[in-house]
């Protein structure tokens, strides 16, 4: 194995110019905006999304599906029908 370079003398210093504070509050997010309408689904409704949708990969709507409804305490699956994918909102 071979031994790690130290850091040029101005990298050194670099770190020494770090104040160090303390009870800073950390600010709000933002938030992500999903552009699928996991919160607002009852139990039996559903989406389609169009095979023709160059944008969409089925496999990130399938895990956003599921990381949703994880996060959001709810159930969701999915279904390649007619051309697309549909998803399901079923708890």
């Amino acid at each position: 194995m071979t031994k790690p370079k130290p850091l040029p003398k101005n990298e050194e210093k670099m770190t020494e110019n770090f104040k160090i504070e303390k009870g800073i509050q950390i600010p709000e997010t933002r938030g992500t905006k999903s552009k699928y309408p996991w919160k607002t689904m009852i139990v039996g409704d559903s989406f389609f999304v169009e095979a023709a949708m160059k944008s969409v990969r089925y496999k990130t709507i399938q895990s956003a599906a599921y990381r949703s409804g994880k996060k959001i305490g709810r159930k969701f699956t999915t279904r390649f029908i007619d051309g697309g994918l549909r998803v399901w909102r079923t708890e």
